[in-house]
């Protein structure tokens, strides 16, 4: 059968019985690209090399070259830290709190739509390396 009813065009009626289908298609294609392009993610614990507890308030500095500027955060209560939305890249981590040696690790290769967990041990600052 033929549709009329549309300003003087002739649609068929089972036109408008796939449009849902297009529709829900089409949102399904954008989901999955912007799933494409979410980044990476590194994220991680701080804790204290003598009594394992968490190490609060530490700065935290992600650096690479793709990034441009390094990115920072801090670490909360529990010693957790968290950097979304990563490009690929090799990364290095480095951690700093008053009372403890600061600490690099290097090399930290994430790749793309990935997640790294990177748990870093403070030393207190009056031991050695």
């Amino acid at each position: 059968r033929i549709n009329s009813a549309c300003n003087g065009f002739f649609i068929p009626e089972y036109f408008f019985m796939r449009l849902p289908v297009a529709a829900l298609f089409a949102a399904a294609l954008s989901t999955l690209s912007w799933a494409a392009l979410a980044g990476g993610v590194i994220q991680g614990e701080v804790t204290d090399a003598l009594d394992k507890k968490p190490v609060a308030g530490a700065a935290m500095t992600l650096t690479a070259a793709e990034l441009g500027s390094p990115r920072s955060t801090t670490t909360d209560a529990a010693g957790a830290y968290r950097f979304d939305d990563l490009p690929p890249a090799t990364y290095s981590v480095q951690a700093q709190a008053t009372g403890y040696q600061p600490f690099t690790r290097p090399g930290v290769a994430l790749r793309a739509e990935r997640g790294l967990r990177v748990n870093i041990v403070l030393l207190p600052q009056n031991l050695d390396k």
